[in-house]
């Protein structure tokens, strides 16, 4: 983590109190320093569809991993993108993905600029095959992103896991041709997408 700050130079650092001390960065600003000024008159930035709202970093799965910017042509393209991944204002989208990986901007921003409805299921859920369903159904989710390891996990063990959704993208390794068709018979998903592709292209 150190070396990540280190690489795109951060002055300051928001965090909470008892981890304020964790990082050797000059400012810190604590999550309490923020709710005593909440009231404070502040001047707003000027933004526009150039400005960069993210910065993530890639895996590193071929090599160090690197700090990509994200701008907000990007995110508007991700969750505007009829074409790829249609959202829907009665849609309940998944939320699985870790927020340090660009799959949760399709997720989060998706679902929410879309009217959509975001669902957050927890990891330890997501993880076995039977809660897996049991979420799916119960959260009626109808979109979904995926890494491809646990798609082929879930796939393998459950292929009818996925019945009620409608839109999967499967991302992070290249696809399992085999384990997609297995998938596509059992769950009859409408719209199953290898969605592999470089961070800097915002996610897919």
């Amino acid at each position: 983590l150190k070396q990540m700050l280190n690489n795109i130079n951060i002055n300051i650092i928001i965090t909470q109190d008892l981890d304020k001390n964790r990082l050797n960065v000059i400012n810190t600003i604590t999550v309490n320093d923020l709710n005593q000024h909440k009231n404070t008159d502040i001047d707003l930035v000027s933004l526009n569809i150039n400005h960069r709202t993210h910065i993530l970093h890639t895996s590193g799965t071929t090599g160090t991993p690197k700090a990509v910017q994200i701008q907000a042509k990007g995110i508007l393209r991700l969750a505007y993108n009829h074409e790829f991944s249609p959202f829907y204002e009665n849609d309940h989208v998944a939320h699985i993905s870790n927020p340090t990986f660009d799959a949760s901007l399709f997720e989060i921003y998706g679902a929410l600029l879309n009217g959509a409805t975001l669902c957050i299921i927890p990891k330890q859920t997501i993880l076995d095959s039977h809660t897996f369903k049991e979420a799916i159904q119960k959260n009626k989710i109808d979109v979904m992103a995926i890494t491809t390891a646990l798609f082929n996990l879930i796939g393998t063990a459950k292929p009818e896991a996925f019945t009620g959704i409608r839109t999967i993208i499967v991302g992070g390794e290249p696809a399992n041709a085999f384990i997609m068709k297995k998938v596509l018979q059992h769950s009859h998903v409408q719209n199953l997408r290898n969605g592999y592709g470089p961070t800097e292209c915002t996610t897919y």
